[in-house]
């Protein structure tokens, strides 16, 4: 039997359309996470609160002193995802009554009205994002490998809590068993609630108020002064807070977090005044100055990849010859920032001369917005979104900045390591730089012709095809018979990628290990 939809004969079909997104074009994205994860291992970008870590550790503690109570036998992960969707229901819940933000699945409304089932389910909730153990929450951070070290993976979907975790867990469990006055959490079961129920439950696991002993327990996890210079993941951990305790210690008032990041990068603490007295701060604070600088690196590339688009989609400029020629005009006439040279050695010994040591590089960078890789970021996010004329010579002289005090890092053990980190596939800052030292002699129109042709465009290329998983679209340039191609919607608008400094200091002021001003998110010394 024919089927109604079977072709009667040759014709055309709807064009391929694959859907299209991404954020990583160039592939540099993940040497930056791993030099953050160098500078502050064990946490990520969400992890704001200690209250949530108390939640899992509690989770897990309790569903196994709930299976012995009741001699349920050998527990199946049925079981256990049933008894942690109940709990976290009823965490996030207690907390929406409130108004209270700052927790995964808040966006999730019940599913009707007086009693409902607490279950992901019911909620239409997605385990794998807006868990508090998911991949992009608070999991990595709370487990033993690679995190905080209070959920240890004990097979399958099952962890056991250990080390500090069970103080937190146990600590937890006071104000849960004071406040579930309605037994929702008694036992194993899957239950229901109304929202009374559940906004009754908001005072026993506030993100806004952990209690001293889960304060204390967090602090001993996350902080340890004896392992500062280590290089242990809690080593390197407590090595860039106490240069962040430092700062503030030396700080008249209050500093918000650009402020922090600022005074971090200049070094006021470790450089200038005590390098001799506190070598084993040296380490962790190179490490911070070359993850500044890989992220001034990794826009810059990005920048340059947006103007070519830009100048694809604005202006229709089909081919690297014509990209070239414009950027070498607006060199010309942008003289402030990238002076025009007959070819690239030149302006790498410019910069090099100005920027001979750190010291010299610290000196200038707060003399001089040019030679402060902190705002040449600012003003090339800037420029990007505004489609600016000068943003193909702001990344370049930021390139060859990045270039520059390489050079002079490869001379620190700490900082030299950092440095190689991405290696050619990924254009490590040691890479650019031995590429711009190779390119130096070249005119400076063939080599912005290569660095267009082999850093940006044969870069995105190779990315690209690497990650097509025949869905998802990431080539936004193509190469046609009438030259260069366009294909995404609107030019790439890069940014700085979060280097963890903010949920950092908000774990330190959660902890009393500093003090802040919340509304202004502004810390200070305790």
């Amino acid at each position: 039997m024919r089927s109604e939809f079977a072709a009667h004969g040759p014709r055309f079909v709807r064009p391929y359309r694959p859907d299209k997104g991404g954020v990583d074009f160039l592939g540099l994205r993940q040497v930056n996470l791993d030099m953050m994860s160098n500078c502050l291992p064990g946490i990520n970008n969400v992890t704001w609160y200690i209250r949530p870590f108390s939640v899992v550790s509690w989770i897990y503690w309790k569903f196994h002193k709930l299976s012995e109570q009741t001699g349920a036998g050998e527990v199946t992960e049925k079981d256990l995802r049933v008894w942690k969707e109940k709990a976290e229901t009823l965490f996030t819940w207690s907390h929406e009554t409130q108004g209270v933000t700052g927790i995964p699945g808040l966006t999730f409304g019940p599913p009707g009205s007086g009693a409902v089932p607490l279950d992901f389910s019911s909620w239409k909730r997605d385990a794998t994002n807006t868990s508090l153990m998911a991949a992009v929450q608070y999991g990595p951070a709370a487990k033993t490998i690679d995190g905080l070290g209070f959920l240890y993976p004990a097979g399958r979907s099952f962890f056991q809590t250990v080390g500090e975790g069970i103080a937190l867990a146990e600590a937890l469990d006071r104000n849960v068993t004071h406040r579930d006055r309605n037994a929702l959490l008694k036992d194993l079961r899957p239950t229901k609630a109304t929202a009374k129920q559940a906004g009754s439950m908001y005072d026993a696991w506030s993100i806004l108020e952990p209690s001293k002993p889960e304060k204390d327990a967090f602090r001993r996890a996350f902080f340890k002064q004896v392992s500062i210079g280590e290089s242990s993941a809690l080593g390197r951990r407590s090595t860039t807070i106490q240069l962040i305790l430092d700062v503030l210690a030396r700080s008249r008032g209050t500093l918000d977090v650009a402020a922090i990041r600022r005074e971090l990068f200049l070094g006021h603490f470790t450089v200038r005044r005590s390098l001799l007295e506190t070598p084993k701060l040296t380490g962790g604070w190179l490490r911070w100055f070359v993850l500044q600088l890989r992220q001034t690196q990794r826009l810059a590339m990005e920048g340059l990849l947006s103007w070519f688009e830009v100048r694809l989609a604005d202006h229709d400029d089909r081919d690297t010859d014509a990209i070239v020629h414009q950027t070498l005009r607006t060199i010309k006439a942008s003289k402030s920032a990238f002076p025009f040279e007959k070819n690239p050695g030149i302006a790498l010994v410019r910069l090099q001369r100005a920027v001979p040591t750190i010291q010299d590089a610290l000196d200038k960078a707060e003399s001089a917005d040019h030679l402060n890789p902190l705002w040449l970021m600012e003003r090339i996010e800037e420029m990007t979104k505004n489609h600016s004329e000068e943003l193909a010579p702001y990344c370049l002289h930021a390139l060859f900045y990045c270039a520059a005090l390489s050079t002079v890092l490869q001379d620190h053990a700490a900082s030299k390591v950092e440095l190689q980190r991405g290696l050619v596939e990924r254009v490590s800052l040691a890479f650019w730089t031995e590429t711009l030292v190779k390119w130096r002699d070249l005119d400076m129109r063939d080599f912005l012709r290569l660095l267009f042709e082999n850093l940006i465009l044969s870069q995105h290329f190779a990315v690209a095809a690497r990650r097509f998983d025949g869905r998802m679209q990431r080539l936004r340039i193509s190469i046609e018979e009438e030259g260069l191609e366009f294909l995404a919607d609107e030019p790439f608008v890069p940014r700085v990628a979060s280097d963890r400094l903010r949920t950092a200091l908000s774990l330190m002021a959660d902890c009393g290990l500093i003090g802040s001003d919340q509304p202004e998110q502004k810390y200070f010394s305790s």
